[in-house]
């Protein structure tokens, strides 16, 4: 009995191509278990071999070493499928120096004759290596420029592609485009289609055309399975909301995740990011979650129902698609850190946010790690115990970043993913005006309403020199301490904190140094500062950074305990102007039905409405006046509830 032919391919995996497949560290443990002789053959048929590794049956099959089976638990790659890869090369090499060799219980079989990789590759039909991708794939690809420089390497059996911003791709001989490997981690579309944009390209180099399916659209237009997916989406929102928020059933979250999820296969992922967002948000409301709000959840709904019909109307600009690149990377090289906050909900879960600038790609970047309530007791608050990246807050933010392997999460965060690694620099030759320039510019106009924007409004404030810094007042009613800052441009900024001893303590002490370069706001709260040390410029952070105060004065200490009144706040943190209030008295309406699921309003409800769109008319207000026409009729539907709640959010961030 011989050893299949498909196995020579298997075996023209060398340990570089094993390292991109795995990583170096396997593919050394791989080495030793065949070494000390723990892979031996067990049975085989026409199609598959199988090999005992380790007290574990492994399965080889034809395709490469994605297509081995191993029963091990390890998520991934596992040591057991690299050693069975040096089995079969190990066979391989045997058999061709002796066909009568059986030193490992290996029958005796012809070896095969070395194969031009190059050639064997440009004889791949288009038609199956499209097969081989898939369609989610095909579209990404197909929207990418595919005429970049491109380095060609071939070393025996295999085929090394690259290009500019890739992952190195390997072609080995004998296993087709399926066994073609990429070298990282990455989503199976992103891999498939790095594998296809390698094989296009090198066609593409040799004077060879590429031949798409039938029916494939423009680089701007969708297919009739987007189509779908969006409406879907839409569909399946406007149900919840015709439910009710506070009465949806169980399975809804469940439903709208699908309808995300097939987004994000159709290759629509803002879509898919706005949905699985808005699923969360609708799960947690479910479960009654102490830190979601139906008002939270009715926004999001909005926005990916918003975004759904929109694609659905087959009349879609190209960047509502969400920029697919065809890759689950982020795309991230550089990072000058902002601020890191550590956090804890009401509900007990607790965390870190690291907000920081990405100067090539012109964003902001956030991310985000956690733990629920009550799990992992070792997760605490420290600026020096490693907490997101394999970097402690301390290295974060000790000056910009370099970011390796940085992947991007559903709702548009990066991920916290251990894979992704950083290297601090120094703050040396950074310029804050600069830095607060491009920052603030990102936060203003039209980027505040894009699908997917922040909520959160990320400042960099640079305080004037001289009486730059308020005094500190205390508002009684919200129990916050507001911190009025005059930036260099005369404008005043009213920074808030929760009140109470560490931070009147802490905003006594920035008050009193004499160099506070800048201050990072998100929202209303400062959480990182920028000061002059010995001429040198550090970022510390609120919340983490160790901080030697003074003793709070006996002054303050009367005015927390409310004992004294001279320093109290004369107003509040902010005041509601008549647009806001016109736009608060709307959504509660709006809220109060999408909640309840009623359709037909009351008289109260009928009659607030009805003025409010005579006000919003005489403002000029016509996005608001129209979304508010159909319901001053008396009756609702989801649908025009969630165009008023989109319509609402817009305006309502840009007056804030």
């Amino acid at each position: 009995m011989s050893l299949p032919p498909w196995l020579s391919g298997l075996a023209g995996f060398d340990d570089d191509a094993l390292a991109a497949f795995a990583n170096p560290g396997l593919v050394r443990r791989a080495i030793k278990l065949v070494t000390d002789g723990a892979v031996t053959l067990g049975d085989m048929g026409d199609e598959w071999v199988e090999v005992a590794c380790d007290g574990l049956s492994v399965r080889l099959a034809p395709g490469g070493p994605k297509a081995l089976r191993c029963p091990c638990p390890v998520a991934g790659v596992c040591v057991h499928v690299v050693a069975s890869c040096l089995w079969a090369r190990s066979a391989v090499d045997i058999l061709s120096d002796s066909a009568d060799a059986d030193p490992a219980g290996v029958p005796a079989t012809a070896g095969t004759e070395p194969s031009d990789v190059l050639s064997e590759v440009l004889a791949w039909t288009p038609e199956s290596v499209n097969r081989a991708a898939g369609m989610a794939a095909i579209r990404r690809v197909a929207r990418e420029p595919l005429d970049g420089p491109n380095t060609v390497e071939a070393k025996g059996s295999q085929l090394t592609l690259s290009w500019p911003g890739s992952p190195r791709v390997l072609a080995i001989a004998g296993v087709g485009p399926e066994g073609m490997v990429v070298e990282g981690s990455h989503s199976d579309v992103a891999e498939r289609a790095w594998r296809l944009a390698a094989v296009v390209r090198l066609f593409a180099a040799h004077g060879r055309a590429w031949s798409w399916p039938d029916g494939l659209a423009a680089r701007d237009g969708l297919q009739p399975a987007q189509l779908h997916a969006a409406s879907e989406v839409a569909a399946v929102v406007e149900r919840l909301t015709a439910d009710g928020l506070a009465r949806a059933a169980v399975g809804a979250a469940d439903r709208l995740s699908r309808a995300g999820t097939r987004a994000k296969l159709e290759d629509l992922p803002l879509l898919a990011r706005l949905t699985i967002a808005a699923a969360s948000e609708v799960r947690a409301l479910l479960a009654r979650d102490d830190d979601t709000h139906e008002s939270a959840a009715f926004s999001a709904l909005a926005q990916a129902w918003a975004l759904g019909t929109a694609i659905a109307s087959d009349n879609t600009p190209a960047t509502l698609m969400g920029g697919s690149s065809g890759q689950d990377e982020a795309g991230v090289r550089r990072l000058i850190p902002l601020a890191a906050r550590w956090w804890q909900a009401t509900s007990g879960a607790r965390g870190l946010t690291l907000h920081a600038w990405d100067p090539d790609a012109g964003r902001l970047e956030q991310a985000t790690t956690g733990r629920a309530a009550g799990a992992d007791p070792s997760f605490t608050a420290s600026w020096v115990t490693p907490l997101l990246w394999g970097a402690s807050a301390e290295r974060l933010c000790a000056g910009p970043l370099e970011v390796a392997a940085a992947k991007r999460r559903d709702d548009g965060t990066l991920s916290a993913t251990v894979r992704t690694s950083v290297t601090a620099g120094t703050w040396a030759g950074v310029d804050l005006d600069t830095l607060a320039a491009e920052v603030n510019a990102a936060g203003e106009g039209a980027a505040r309403v894009m699908f997917g924007a922040s909520s959160e409004l990320v400042r960099v404030i640079r305080p004037r020199a001289s009486f730059g810094l308020g005094t500190i007042e205390l508002d009684e009613v919200s129990q916050r301490l507001i911190w009025p800052v005059v930036d260099t441009a005369g404008r005043v900024h009213r920074l808030t904190l929760d009140a109470g001893e560490r931070n009147s303590q802490l905003l006594t002490w920035l008050i009193g140094r004499a160099r506070i370069a800048a201050i990072v706001a998100v929202g209303d709260q400062p959480e990182g500062i920028f000061l002059i040390e010995n001429k040198a410029l550090k970022l510390i952070s609120l919340t983490l950074t160790p901080l030697r105060f003074h003793g709070l004065s006996a002054s303050w200490r009367r005015i927390l305990l409310g004992q004294g009144k001279e320093r109290r706040a004369t107003g509040p943190i902010r005041e509601l102007d008549d647009l806001q209030r016109l736009c608060a008295s709307v959504g509660d309406v709006a809220l109060a039905l999408a909640s309840s699921g009623r359709s037909t309003l009351t008289d109260r409800q009928t009659e607030t409405l009805g003025r409010r769109r005579r006000e919003a008319s005489d403002l000029g207000l016509g996005s608001l006046t129209d979304a508010l026409e159909p319901l001053t009729t008396g009756q609702s539907k989801a649908s025009d509830l969630l165009r008023l709640r989109f319509v609402l959010d817009r305006l309502e961030t840009l007056l804030s």
